[in-house]
């Protein structure tokens, strides 16, 4: 099987046909429309920090990726604070699970799934156990808590 490779320009055209036709698209009267077309511009945002001139930008796309003085924008930020609060609860529970996280934090599954592989990913918690919870790997005090 081969691999087909695509260079910047072509992404780019192809996201640029994309957000045109969900214009066309939301100009008919198309209710998901607008949310094809932010997504796009979020994707053409992130690859090559411009949007697709044009569009109103109504959901706010630029100011989301805009760079703040301290260096982190607003999307991390956000994250930020729910990783906090992530963090805060394993360390009362002593375990997780991505169940846990989305009933008591309120959040989706992926949001949940993305927080339990960052918590794993920084060592705070391990892999899932036969019981699929997740067991906390430092104390209070940010040292290491032993097996025994």
């Amino acid at each position: 099987m081969s691999t087909i490779q695509f260079n910047k320009d072509d992404v780019k055209a192809y996201l640029d046909k994309c957000i045109v036709h969900w214009r066309e698209q939301a100009s008919l009267g198309d209710p998901c429309a607008r949310y094809y077309i932010d997504a796009f511009q979020s994707m053409r945002m992130a690859l090559f920090d411009e949007t697709l001139p044009g569009d109103p930008d109504p959901a706010g796309i630029s100011a989301i990726y805009y760079r703040h003085a301290d260096g982190l924008n607003a999307l991390d930020k956000m994250y930020d604070e729910l990783l906090n609060t992530a963090v805060t609860h394993v360390r009362e529970q002593g375990f997780t699970s991505i169940s846990i996280l989305q009933r008591t934090m309120k959040i989706g599954y992926t949001q949940a799934a993305r927080l339990i592989e960052k918590m794993e990913y920084m060592g705070i918690i391990g892999a899932p156990d036969p019981t699929s919870y997740r067991r906390l790997f430092i104390d209070n005090g940010g040292g290491h808590v032993s097996d025994k």
